[in-house]
């Protein structure tokens, strides 16, 4: 499945079309026998025009075997008309956000290709740290999402914010010892659509933390206030919003540890939410 293209690993990588070429290296025969491809990616596309596998193509303003119309996003989930390969019907997630239409059309795509049916695809409620969404007792909407590259912040916020009445607030930090070229640029997205960020550790790892911090804060243009413990920070920012606010809390999703100095411990961005909601 090959469901979009844009910065990460460059730690690994020397540049985008470095990495970019790797990626299309698995879609070969040597590895698999159908590819499930995004029509409305730019390196999706390049991948369906060399076309070396068997290829399902999904999407929504490009031409695709599989694809949406009429789509409809309302604060309770998603819904629209899905041709799949000629198969058409209405369906209705309760998944929010453009970015999850294209999640469940390739969801669908990879199914239809398993050899299944409209009929027998059934409603998603919700995926664990993704999106996740919790309401406070005060109106205030916290949401729990996995985002970890600057176009994933750029949905997540983009949607956040386009639902939210109130302020946009958000607790996020990036992984050590990863790409450090991406961490200005998520948090110019941040800055872009947040009132106000509390900056903090993902998983640092063997890197250290306020290093993380400094590359963060070189693109940060909003108000913010930095703070190491991400529990303390998810707190601060909770303890910040009023009715009609939303704090985004990003970068870790279901994970359910923190790695630090090459030890994991227990740590799980839903499990301080809930708890600060009881």
């Amino acid at each position: 499945v090959f469901t979009n293209f844009g910065q990460d690993h460059l730690d690994f990588f020397e540049d985008l079309k470095t990495y970019g070429e790797a990626k299309k290296r698995f879609f070969s025969p040597k590895y698999i026998k159908i590819a499930i491809v995004n029509a409305d990616d730019r390196l999706g596309a390049e991948l369906i025009a060399e076309n070396k596998v068997p290829t399902l193509t999904y999407g929504i303003d490009n031409p695709s075997d599989i694809f949406a119309i009429d789509i409809k996003e309302t604060e309770q989930g998603i819904s629209y008309t899905v041709n799949l390969s000629e198969e058409v019907g209405f369906v209705n997630y309760a998944l929010k956000g453009r970015f999850n239409v294209y999640n469940t059309l390739c969801a669908s795509a990879v199914a239809r290709a398993l050899g299944i049916n409209l009929a027998e695809i059934s409603n998603v409620t919700h995926i664990d740290g993704r999106n996740e969404v919790f309401t406070l007792k005060n109106g205030c909407r916290a949401v729990v999402d996995f985002a970890h590259t600057p176009e994933g912040f750029k949905n997540v916020l983009n949607y956040l914010k386009s639902t939210t009445q109130g302020r946009l607030l958000c607790v996020f930090g990036c992984g050590g010892e990863r790409d450090k070229f991406k961490r200005p640029l998520i948090a110019k997205e941040v800055s872009q659509f947040c009132d106000y960020a509390v900056v903090t550790n993902d998983n640092p790892r063997y890197e250290n933390p306020q290093s993380i911090i400094r590359d963060i804060l070189d693109g940060m243009t909003i108000r913010y206030d930095v703070i190491e413990d991400r529990q303390t920070a998810i707190i601060l920012a909770l303890n910040m919003a009023t009715a009609f606010d939303t704090v985004a809390i990003l970068g870790k999703g279901a994970e359910r540890y923190q790695e630090i100095s090459g030890r994991k411990y227990p740590f799980n961005d839903v499990e301080i939410v809930k708890k600060y909601i009881e």
